[in-house]
C-alpha cells in the first residue's frame, strides 16, 4: 500500500512539474517590454488640447491644409528567449480592453519580427482607457507560446481616429459634461465624406471599411446637399446628382443604414428653417438606440458636420472650451482652408438670441425652441451618458 502511494505521490509530482514548465515555457519564452501610459495624439495635437491657447490651433502647425488630423498607435515590442525564431510559423498582437483578452482584436505579426504598430493610428484605441495586451508565437511544430498579459491605460482628449482614405474623423465620447457625466465612446462619430464628391468613386479604402467595420457603423448620416450651376437647390445622394430612381445606399455597405439629410451651407445656416429640420431629423435618428453606432458627416466634416456636432454637445452639456475644441480641432485635417474661431463665432453668433449663460444652456434652448422635443433629448442623454 506505501509503494502504491509513493507511486502515487511520484507520478502527481511528475504531472506538476510537466505543467509548471510548461507554464514557464509559455510565459518566459516571449516577454514583453510594457509601457504604463499611451497618449494617442501626436505632439502637436497634444499641445493644441492642453494648451490655453487653444483657440489659435495654426500655432500647432494646424492650418486645415493637410491631414494631420490622425491619432498615433503604440509601438508594442517584446523579445525571444530560448526560441529560434526561424522556427516560428506565425505571430499574433492580441489587444482587449480585458483582462482575460476576451474579444481581443487579433493583429498578424510578420514570423520572427519583434516589434508591431499599425500605421496612421489606425488602432483607434479609446481615450482614458486601459488595455490589455500579450504577443502569441506558433511554432512549425504547433507548439504556442504565449507572452504574460501586459497593460497600459490611454490618456484623455479628443478620440481622434485613423479611418483610411477618410478625412476628420472623430468620436463624440470620451468627454466630461458639466453635471458630471461623461459621454460614451464608440457610439457617436463624425467625419468627412466617403466618396468623391459628385462621383460614386469611394475615397474610403479597403482598409478604411474594415476599420469601419471595426467600429460596427449602423447609421451613416449624410448632410450634404448642394446647388447646381444655375444655384438651384438640388439633392445629391451620397455626393452626386440623382434623378431618385436609384436606391440610396451607404458606401460603407449594404448594411449600413443610410440616412439623408441634405443640407445647404452657409454662415447662416442656424438661422435657416434648414437647420431646424436637419436637428429634429439627427434627432430623430439618435433617439433610437438601435440605430448606433452612427456616424454623421457632409463633405469635410467640418461646417456642417461641424454645427451638427456643436448642437449634440449642447444637448449633452459640454462645456464651452470642449465645445470650442471640438470645431477647431478639424483644422488639424485637410479641409480646404482653416476654421478659426471667428469661424466658429460667425456660425454660432445667433446663439446670441436664445436663453442661458453657456453655450450648452443656448444651444438646448435652440433645439427646444425647433423642433427637437424634450423626449428627444432624454432619450438620447440616457443613450451617450453614463455617470
Amino acid at each position: 500500500m506505501k509503494n502504491n502511494n509513493r507511486c502515487h505521490f511520484a507520478i502527481i509530482a511528475i504531472l506538476i512539474l510537466t505543467a509548471l514548465l510548461s507554464f514557464s515555457c509559455s510565459t518566459t519564452a516571449i516577454k514583453t517590454e510594457s509601457f504604463k501610459t499611451w497618449d494617442i495624439h501626436t505632439e502637436a495635437q497634444a499641445q493644441f488640447l492642453a494648451s490655453a491657447e487653444y483657440t489659435k490651433p495654426y500655432q500647432f502647425g494646424a492650418k486645415g491644409e493637410v491631414e494631420i488630423s490622425r491619432p498615433v498607435s503604440p509601438v508594442f515590442t517584446w523579445k525571444y528567449t530560448g526560441v529560434n525564431t526561424e522556427d516560428i510559423e506565425s505571430s499574433l498582437l492580441l489587444i482587449s480592453e480585458n483582462a482575460d483578452l476576451a474579444d481581443a482584436k487579433q493583429y498578424e505579426v510578420s514570423a520572427g519580427d519583434t516589434s508591431f504598430t499599425v500605421a496612421d493610428g489606425g488602432m483607434n484605441l479609446k481615450t482614458s482607457t486601459r488595455y490589455f495586451w500579450q504577443v502569441r508565437a506558433t511554432m512549425k511544430d504547433g507548439t504556442v507560446y504565449e507572452s504574460p498579459v501586459s497593460s497600459f491605460t490611454t490618456t484623455g482628449g479628443i478620440r481622434n481616429l485613423g479611418v483610411d482614405g477618410v478625412i476628420n474623423f472623430r468620436d463624440l465620447g470620451g468627454y466630461r459634461t458639466v453635471d458630471g457625466g461623461v459621454v460614451k465612446q464608440g457610439l457617436l462619430y463624425r467625419s468627412g465624406r466617403f466618396n468623391e464628391k459628385f462621383e460614386k468613386t469611394l475615397m474610403i479604402t479597403e482598409t478604411g471599411l474594415q476599420q469601419i467595420r471595426d467600429l460596427g457603423i449602423r447609421t451613416d448620416i449624410d448632410l450634404r446637399g448642394d446647388k447646381s450651376s444655375d444655384l438651384q437647390d438640388v439633392v445629391y445622394a451620397n455626393g452626386y446628382l440623382t434623378d431618385g430612381s436609384e436606391t440610396m445606399a451607404s458606401p460603407l455597405g449594404n448594411d449600413v443604414n443610410y440616412v439623408f439629410i441634405p443640407v445647404i451651407w452657409d454662415t447662416s445656416l442656424l438661422v435657416s428653417p434648414s437647420c431646424a429640420t436637419m436637428m429634429q431629423k439627427i434627432f430623430e435618428v439618435l433617439s433610437n438606440e438601435e440605430n448606433y453606432p452612427v456616424v454623421f458627416h457632409c463633405s469635410i466634416g467640418t461646417d456642417r458636420t461641424g454645427l451638427a456636432a456643436f448642437l449634440i454637445g449642447c444637448a449633452l452639456g459640454l462645456s464651452d472650451e470642449d465645445l470650442t475644441k471640438d470645431y477647431l480641432f478639424s483644422n488639424f485635417a485637410e479641409i480646404g482652408s482653416p476654421r478659426l474661431l471667428a469661424n466658429f463665432s460667425t456660425s454660432i453668433r445667433t446663439l446670441k438670441d436664445y436663453e442661458g449663460a453657456t453655450y450648452a444652456q443656448k444651444g438646448l434652448d435652440y433645439l427646444l425652441k425647433n423642433g427637437v422635443t424634450q423626449n428627444q433629448i432624454d432619450k438620447v442623454r440616457s443613450i451617450l451618458l453614463t455617470y
